[in-house]
């Protein structure tokens, strides 16, 4: 489970975003990393997110103060 075992400054460090990652075409973000899981909203391509962690090919992003997930493929490459 993502976040187990992390306490304290830990956890505000995984929940800090990295950087900006721009979507390079339209994507659905996801409440959860999976496409079963509702259509929050589209991430139109050109857009700019915050870019927090990946989790098995699923981006945790931020899009117009929402979070969620998105597929990586959808992406540019994330800062590291």
């Amino acid at each position: 489970e993502i976040g187990s075992g992390l306490v304290g400054s830990e956890m505000c460090i995984r929940d800090s975003a990295v950087g900006d990652i721009q979507c390079i075409s339209a994507v659905y973000l996801h409440p959860q990393p999976t496409s079963s899981s509702e259509n929050l909203l589209t991430i139109p391509s050109g857009a700019t997110c915050k870019y927090y962690r990946n989790e098995n090919g699923w981006y945790y992003v931020e899009y117009n103060g929402t979070k969620g997930y998105a597929w990586q493929t959808f992406f540019s490459t994330p800062p590291q």
